[in-house]
């Protein structure tokens, strides 16, 4: 019996340790780097369709980042069929091909009538690129600015 209760005390009660060291974020970045960027977002990369696309390599291992911060843009107004996004990650930067399987994956909804905005946070991974396509039996085109910044985490 006395056993439960410890198995149940040391599960159940919370306990709280406190620490004196502060982590912050030091950016590497000073303005975003820029991954894709279409036309309606002042870029020359070609709209987002049936055909999948992908950006170049990023490489989080050159500069020594622990993480970096995705931030996509995607106009998907009068469209009717689903813009799936799909981040592949290595571990040497060489090693992209076809027949990868996504790691991340998640589609940005169709015809929402305004742009819309999603940042996600990535850490280990040495070198990634992402993967952009229409889904469906694609009629549209998407307007897509991926933007990325690259940080450390830093113990006070």
């Amino acid at each position: 019996m006395k056993k439960f209760i410890l198995i149940f005390v040391l599960l159940f009660v919370p306990i709280t340790i406190q620490s004196q060291t502060e982590i912050q974020i030091k950016w590497g970045d000073s303005t975003p780097l820029v991954l894709y960027d279409t036309n309606l977002f002042g870029g020359s990369d070609a709209d987002i369709g049936g055909t999948k696309v992908y950006t170049d390599s990023v490489d989080l291992v050159t500069g020594g980042f622990d993480a970096i911060a995705l931030t996509f843009k995607v106009d998907p107004s009068g469209t009717t069929d689903d813009l799936e996004v799909e981040i592949f990650s290595q571990l040497v930067a060489t090693e992209f091909d076809s027949t990868e399987i996504a790691e991340i994956s998640f589609e940005i909804g169709q015809n929402s009538g305004a742009q819309r905005k999603r940042t996600i946070l990535m850490w280990f991974k040495p070198y990634f690129r992402i993967g952009l396509l229409v889904g469906g039996t694609p009629t549209d085109t998407y307007d897509v600015e991926i933007t990325a910044r690259r940080f450390l985490w830093e113990s006070q």
